[in-house]
This record gives structure tokens, sequence and C-alpha cells, in this order.
């Protein structure tokens, strides 16, 4: 079957070409998403590129893989990478995103009554994750308690959470307002679904205590956390 769109100037356009356009459309959406949302100097971060010099790092590598795979399957969970410096926590934490992004799909129904009858057209687009490091956050939000601000805090954490991957890195020992940031994004994620990459500095143990126990009690059920206890820095 052909489309006429001889209104474009360019005639009869069968399905194969049709098909054509919208892979074109979609490789280029996908793209521009990868500029807009990709932190900077993230290119070669893949899991293609991720350095593995141990058993332990294969580990670590196959549940970056597994975890962003469930995100392209619209399956919620967390993953937990925690550890000493140079362990490739954030490269990782980046290729999820990127994966989720290249590989992820959004669909969206409308429907609409045609003749007294209800129908339904669906439409399909690309996956988005947001990346965002703690202190950038936490700076974020407490600016947008200023007078001036043109965003409000509830604004912040709902741009977090627009989204279908968060990545929260750099997790500390911050004080109150820092866990009830990350409360937040977690609940508004636990709520919706958002799968969720958490990264820290501190050991396992450490990392429990920096959060707040309502936002680890959200996710503890369905956190992913490789072992990084033996793991030396790549650099």
């Amino acid at each position: 079957m052909g489309f006429d769109f001889s209104f474009l100037g360019c005639g009869a356009v069968d399905d194969s070409t049709v098909d054509a356009w919208e892979r074109e459309e979609r490789a280029t959406e996908i793209k521009n998403n990868l500029m807009h949302f990709m932190p900077y100097g993230s290119d070669n971060e893949t899991f293609e590129t991720y350095n593995i010099v141990s058993d332990d790092d294969k580990v670590m590598l196959k549940a970056g893989k597994d975890f962003a795979e469930g995100c392209v399957n619209h399956k919620f969970g967390a993953l937990v990478l925690c550890g000493g410096v140079g362990i490739g926590k954030t490269h990782l934490a980046y290729a999820c995103m990127r994966y989720v992004m290249e590989h992820g799909e959004n669909t969206r129904v409308n429907k609409y009554t045609e003749n007294g009858i209800v129908k339904e057209e669906r439409f399909t687009y690309p996956m988005i994750a947001k990346y965002t490091t703690i202190p950038h956050l936490c700076d974020r939000y407490n600016a947008a308690m200023a007078f001036d601000s043109k965003e409000s805090q509830v604004d912040v954490i709902k741009d977090i959470c627009s989204c279908n991957l968060i990545v929260l890195d750099e997790v500390s020992r911050g004080n109150k307002n820092e866990s009830k940031i990350i409360f937040q994004i977690i609940n508004e994620a636990w709520v919706k679904k958002i799968p969720v990459i958490l990264t820290s500095n501190l050991s396992f143990s450490e990392f429990r205590e920096a959060i707040d126990k309502a936002s680890w009690d959200r996710i503890r059920s369905c956190a992913v956390i490789p072992d990084t206890n033996d793991m030396e820095s790549h650099r």
C-alpha cells in the first residue's frame, strides 16, 4: 500500500519509504536526547568501553547491563553502586543512561470517537534518562527558595523525576537536608515506578546510614547491589 503525498509535491510514497522516514526521525530524536541529557564528557562511557581488570568488574558490568535491560522493559528497580573512587561507578551509570535512551521506548495511547466508535492511536517515542550529582541537586533545591527564583522546590523534584531513569551521583554523608531531598526523589520514583541509580564513594553500610530510612525501605526489595569491597581503582 502506498500513500499519496502529492500535496507535498512528492507524489505517491510506498510503505518502505514511510518506514525509512520514521526510522530517521526516531534516530534524530534519540541523538538529540543524548546530546541534551548525557553529562558533558560522557561520550565514550558505554558498556563496551567499561574497563574490565578483574572478575569483580565482570560482575559489576553484568549488573549494569541487566539493570538497563530491565529499565527498557519498564521494570522498576534500583541499582546501588558503592565503593572507592575509580572503580567505574559513574561510567556504569552513564552506560545505563545511554543504553536506555538508545533502546528504550515509551508508548502513548490517544483515544478518540469516530462515527460513534471509540478508537485508539498508539504513538511511540524514545525513553529519557536524567542525571544529577547530589551536591548540584542540593544547590539547585536550596536556590529555589530565593524570592526571585524561576522554579520552586517542587519544580526541581518534578523535573528530575520526569523521565524513565533517574541517576543520583555522589551520595555522601550529607546533612538532613540532603537526606530529605533524596527521599523526595526516591519516593516520587517509587510511586511512579521510575528506576533509580545511586552512586556513592561510601561503603554500603555507610551509604545505608547516609540516606533516610524511609528511602531505603522503598527500594530495598528491588535493589541490585554489586559487591565492590575488593575492587581497586581503574585509574
